[in-house]
């Protein structure tokens, strides 16, 4: 007589199951990551077009800019820069950038004062607990 059974035992159909939780975990995590790496990925891109934005809006040497010893790196190599502006936005700003979010536009005379030197402008944007940072810069005369 021949006492066979089909399918599976109780044993094989937990080790079954425990081997697809298992991988089924590791996929998880592995997306998890690649979530928060397309957030990184996002929010710096954003920043670096509000930067980018923020230095079209001058081209020509910026109205009340003065350039003396804490702008002319000529005179001064560690000249610290003159702020042209800064915006502080604690909650919601609207490229949906995470607060903090600080824009700073600097400017620095680094062939030193004169009526046709260039102005180097620095265009920073802060922002995040983590004070992420996103730096453009361009020459105006």
């Amino acid at each position: 007589m021949n006492t066979r059974s089909t399918g599976f035992t109780t044993i094989e159909l937990l080790i079954s199951l425990f081997v697809a939780a298992a991988l089924v975990g590791t996929f998880y995590q592995l997306f998890a990551a690649a979530d928060k790496g397309n957030a990184e990925a996002r929010s710096s891109a954003t920043a670096s077009a509000l930067a980018y934005s923020n230095l079209r809006k001058y081209t020509t040497k910026p109205t009340g800019y003065v350039c003396d010893n804490t702008t002319n790196q000529v005179a001064n190599d560690s000249a610290p820069g003159q702020i042209i502006s800064t915006t502080t936005t604690n909650n919601n700003h609207p490229s949906g950038l995470p607060s903090p979010v600080i824009e700073t536009i600097t400017a620095w005379s680094p062939a030193g004062c004169g009526a046709n030197t260039p102005v180097l402008l620095n265009s920073k944007v802060t922002y995040g607990t983590q004070a992420t940072e996103v730096v453009h810069g361009t020459y105006v005369n």
